[in-house]
């Protein structure tokens, strides 16, 4: 059986994407620092990875995976990655299974969400504790009142 959610999804999407030569997958985390943080995964990931691999999380405290991390991941500061890329972003779809609202913060606290024209986030509010919960509201009114970038916080 799989051991790490991280690498049976990298090998995945490298097989489905063999023939695309302008994609490349990196086997990190998406975050707000750079560093190494400990992955949890759901029970079900060892009987089916497919669906299991859907809620790994850096977050412990989310309501559906395991208490105890399976691997320890790579974290790339996020903002400080899209800047480098130093070009204009279409579109940006952000569903990281309950660190979208720090993510989410410190991108519309960047410069660099200006290059963006539009971001869809998965809130993954009914699996979040209540600070989260606060924090994410709290980023919908933000949203409502912006024109740059288009943001849609109810993506699923």
């Amino acid at each position: 059986m799989p051991s790490s959610p991280i690498h049976w999804t990298a090998a995945q999407l490298r097989e489905t994407l063999k023939d695309c030569d302008n994609i490349e997958v990196i086997e990190a985390a998406a975050g707000i620092a750079p560093g190494r943080m400990p992955l949890y995964r759901s029970e079900k990931f060892d009987s089916d990875p497919r669906k299991g691999s859907l809620s790994s999380t850096l977050l412990a405290a989310k309501s559906n995976v395991s208490d105890r991390p399976v691997a320890e991941v790579e974290v790339r500061d996020f903002p400080a990655f899209l800047r480098e890329l130093d070009r204009d972003i279409a579109l940006l779809k952000i569903d990281i299974e309950g660190g979208e609202v720090a993510l989410l913060e410190a991108l519309l606290d960047d410069p660099v969400a200006q290059r963006i024209d539009f971001i869809f986030v998965e809130t993954h509010e009914t699996k979040l504790p209540p600070d989260l919960v606060a924090r994410s509201r709290a980023l919908r009114k933000r949203v409502s009142r912006m024109a740059r970038p288009g943001v849609d916080m109810d993506w699923v």
